[in-house]
């Protein structure tokens, strides 16, 4: 399994081969549950929110020749993250 976060066109976090790799300028501050994995959860955890964390993020999910895709929106005056995408596969 391989899970990738984008904000824009910058890779905010990488999962691959059970290695997590944080984006330039999220060094530190980035995670995945790693352990709720192979339950279905790769939410992204932004610690030390920044401004400029505020936005729409794109989580891909491939498994073998399948990947899946889902946008949230972040921001900062709410605490709440709101899919503004459902989730769709991508062949």
């Amino acid at each position: 399994m391989e899970i990738r976060w984008f904000k824009g066109t910058d890779c905010v976090c990488l999962y691959k081969n059970r290695q997590v790799t944080e984006g330039r300028g999220y060094e530190g501050r980035v995670s995945l549950f790693t352990q709720e994995l192979q339950r279905g959860n790769v939410s992204l955890q932004i610690r030390d929110c920044r401004e400029s964390d505020e936005g729409d993020y794109l989580c891909q999910v491939t498994n073998g020749d399948t990947t899946e895709e889902c946008t949230v929106g972040v921001s900062l005056s709410s605490v709440q993250l709101n899919i503004i995408r459902d989730v769709q596969r991508v062949y």
